[in-house]
């Protein structure tokens, strides 16, 4: 191995250690056209050639090859686990106390607790009907009706 050679592949492996550390997917480009030049090297290419070959390699690696990269691990990447109450949202359960808006603080029964709740557009829900969760405010879970008895009409 030249001394040229050892050169570039001492750099290549620097940019490898250089792209585990950051998970950029931009050093692996450079190390990639190191290792080119390096091969240029081996072949017996001077100095000029491999700097055109380490230059080129690389410059062609991070315009064409990385765009697509980065757009696939970012569809690969998972949507954001919620938690407590952000990751009720979407549940159904049973209304324990009426709720309606912020006058009408009730529970709705879910997983074998009663959680403090308000309806989402104000309307009453009475206790027993299915309720979807549809938000949380502060404290308390956003509710709209599934099913149950219906609200109460006003009469004549």
């Amino acid at each position: 191995m030249s001394l040229s050679t050892g050169v570039w592949v001492a750099i290549g492996v620097a940019l490898l250690i250089a792209e585990v550390a950051t998970l950029a997917v931009f050093a692996i480009f450079i190390a990639v056209g190191a290792a080119a030049a390096a091969l240029g090297s081996a072949l017996g290419l001077p100095w000029p050639g491999q700097l055109v070959v380490f230059a080129g390699v690389t410059v062609i690696g991070i315009v064409l090859a990385r765009p697509p990269i980065m757009a696939h691990l970012v569809s690969r990447s998972r949507p954001e686990v919620m938690s407590g109450l952000a990751g009720m949202v979407g549940e159904v359960g049973e209304v324990a106390d009426a709720v309606a808006g912020h006058d009408l603080i009730g529970h709705l029964h879910l997983g074998g607790e009663n959680w403090l709740s308000v309806s989402a557009d104000g309307t009453v829900i009475e206790a027993g009907a299915k309720a979807r969760i549809v938000g949380v405010d502060r404290t308390r879970l956003v509710l709209e009706r599934v099913s149950g008895p219906a609200p109460p009409t006003a009469g004549p």
